[in-house]
């Protein structure tokens, strides 16, 4: 199931030659992100997350005959497709703070849903920190508590907002939700101009999604 989740990722993608390239290089390359969850989901997978060795070269020049790529402010390199699409390479020492491999980045990977990782060159070797394949199964989402209480308060509520629209794409309840719900004095305190250009959500229509979440018993 793995193997062919990641094949489909790429050929929609029009990158089969790339996925060849990672599958048969020396690193480990995993598909990671909302491509890994939509796809066991049933869904397309939209934009591709691949998470990459710290100091990885290979990745990057493979991608840069593709596109040009850039930095963005979480620290992944971010490559814009013919198709509009993107694709992030992701270094586990770039990712909001240093962390020495990849497991230990996805246990503070946003969602649950979100934490899962197939490694591109072997599709039975799952990456799976935070039980995110349970939880689509029991169609739960679980919060990591660090992620969730060290980000400045910008950062926690963009989160947030991320994490409403997954809500609203994806029939999923909250396993945590004291952890959403703690966002909520943050809102007063941020400049709401960026998220909104970010999200296209005002403070108020938020707040109400937020708490209207937060209420949704949690699924069987």
């Amino acid at each position: 199931m793995f193997d062919q989740l990641v094949t489909n990722a790429f050929r929609q993608h029009e990158l089969s030659d790339v996925l060849k390239a990672l599958s048969h290089h020396r690193g480990r390359y995993f598909l990671v992100g909302g491509a890994v969850r939509d796809g066991l989901l049933g869904e397309p997978a939209n934009d591709l997350d691949i998470a990459v060795p710290n100091d990885d070269e290979f990745a990057h020049l493979l991608f840069s005959t593709i596109s040009s790529g850039a930095q963005n402010r979480h620290g992944n390199w971010r490559f814009e497709l013919p198709s509009g699409q993107h694709v992030d390479l992701i270094q586990p020492q770039n990712f909001y703070k240093p962390f020495r491999t990849v497991l230990s980045m996805l246990a503070f990977f946003d969602t649950s849903v979100n934490a899962i990782g197939i490694d591109l060159g072997d599709p039975d070797h799952i990456l799976d920190p935070i039980d995110g394949i349970d939880g689509l199964r029991r169609g739960q989402l679980t919060l990591p508590h660090e992620r969730w209480t060290t980000l400045n308060d910008f950062e926690s509520v963009h989160l947030a907002l991320r994490t409403l629209r997954l809500l609203g794409r994806h029939p999923l309840t909250l396993s945590n939700p004291s952890l959403l719900r703690a966002q909520i004095p943050k809102f007063d305190l941020v400049e709401w101009s960026d998220l909104y250009r970010l999200n296209r959500i005002s403070r108020g229509q938020a707040r109400d999604q937020l708490l209207s979440i937060c209420d949704r018993p949690l699924a069987a």
